[in-house]
């Protein structure tokens, strides 16, 4: 029997296929739970902004997770950012949630019958923030997140001194790899238990405006003083003004004017040996985890090449705004109870499994005076099942009068009935 045709995927008007941009910020977070000093519990989501989340978590706006409700208030603990799109970071956050599921985190299976087996296997331990961080770790080594230009913030204490015991146990990261620490928090606020509120200025930035201003603003120079510049590597003639801007590379380096061919660009850096973490991971490398800029002879990171071609396609840094608040507008529209990410908890207290609350089907619960049915916004009063079948017309013709439930019975003692008038 011959396999059935496939047939051809119809692409909505937002599909990444055929318009893909590079996000402005999308970050997956782990949070911890501070609602005692003993509290164990993490949880772990995506989101294109952090702050508005870590609020929506802790009940101070709508449309937080439900589950996390019983373990507030939260902090963020880190969390990991740069990914090339929503997808991407989605992935992610799949991976950090089951690592023992995740074909990403695995060692062996390289015999004939030798079986692969997850580095992180599902014990006790692995809720706790110890192990949500060393998982992190671990991934942004493995393929094909070392090919991303992931970057992490740190952003309590504990996080930092459990992200450099990780270290020990797992050093390899992969080349031009960077994390930076704020301690202020991720909305501003340092959080400390036994001590009060540190305000800062504001919230971390989610608009990667360092970056698109002063790329932009190198492209823009380089425009006006000379559009013709030649490849640096094969030394062809490029003209600025009239190249498709997802075709050329642009050094990301602030004072670094090299123009290069992107493909041109991606043999050099593949020609290059890669990181002991990249090459073990990828047996044939399409993708390069990056390589050194031939002027500034910096390290320069793939991810951050490819995102300078899409803020030079976009042109304006107020498309790259207008970019971060649709999607921020697009999570809190499709976001509701069920939404994605997943807690858990090893506290002693608070053993129980976490179960999402399921809307009841079928008919509204029963109650004396009738069932409440909710409809949008109101709520109507709809006769209950009994009303309904005393409303109705008897069944059976051959009911008497006195069994129809809408002739009214009297009650009390019965009535006497005098033997004269029943005799005449």
């Amino acid at each position: 029997m011959s396999p059935r045709p496939r047939l051809p995927r119809i692409l909505g008007p937002k599909s990444s296929l055929l318009n893909h941009s590079f996000p402005p910020f999308y970050a997956c977070y782990l949070l911890r739970s501070m609602k005692t000093p003993r509290s164990k519990a993490t949880y772990v989501g995506s989101t294109p902004n952090p702050p508005r989340r870590l609020r929506q978590h802790n009940g101070e706006i709508t449309q937080g997770a439900n589950k996390t409700k019983r373990n507030r208030p939260w902090v963020m603990t880190m969390n990991v950012h740069g990914f090339p799109s929503r997808l991407a970071a989605l992935q992610f956050e799949w991976a950090w949630q089951h690592p023992h599921l995740s074909r990403h985190l695995r060692t062996g299976g390289f015999g004939e019958n030798e079986i692969a087996k997850p580095i992180f296997p599902r014990n006790g331990k692995s809720s706790l923030l110890k192990t949500k961080i060393m998982v992190a770790r671990r991934m942004l080594a493995a393929s094909p997140y070392n090919t991303w230009p992931l970057r992490v913030k740190l952003f309590t204490e504990e996080a930092i001194q459990l992200w450099n015991d990780a270290g020990t146990e797992h050093p390899g990261l992969p080349n031009g790899f960077e994390h930076t620490t704020e301690l202020e928090g991720v909305d501003g606020k340092s959080w400390k238990q036994g001590q009060g509120m540190i305000r800062k200025e504001q919230p971390i930035d989610v608009t990667d405006v360092a970056f698109t201003l002063g790329h932009l603003a190198k492209h823009s120079s380089m425009l006006a003083s000379s559009p013709l510049q030649r490849c640096s590597i094969c030394n062809d003639t490029i003209d600025l003004a009239t190249a498709n801007p997802l075709t050329i590379a642009l050094c990301p380096t602030t004072k670094c004017l090299s123009v290069s061919h992107l493909k041109c660009l991606s043999q050099q850096f593949l020609a290059e040996p890669q990181s002991e973490s990249h090459s073990r991971t990828s047996i044939l490398t399409m993708i390069p985890r990056g390589g050194t800029c031939g002027d500034c002879q910096e390290y320069v990171l793939w991810g951050d090449v490819v995102k300078g071609c899409y803020r030079r396609n976009k042109g304006v840094m107020g498309a790259v705004v207008e970019e971060a608040k649709d999607m921020s507008e697009e999570e809190e529209g499709s976001e509701d109870d069920t939404e994605e990410g997943s807690e858990s908890s090893s506290d002693e207290e608070n053993s129980e499994t976490d179960v999402p609350v399921k809307r009841p089907r079928g008919r509204p619960p029963k109650s004396k005076t009738g069932a409440t049915a909710v409809v949008g916004t109101s709520r109507k009063r709809v006769a209950s099942p009994k009303t309904r079948r005393k409303a109705s017309p008897s069944r059976s013709s051959s009911r008497s009068k006195s069994e129809n439930p809408l002739t009214p019975v009297r009650r009390g003692r019965p009535r006497k009935i005098s033997i004269s008038s029943t005799s005449s």
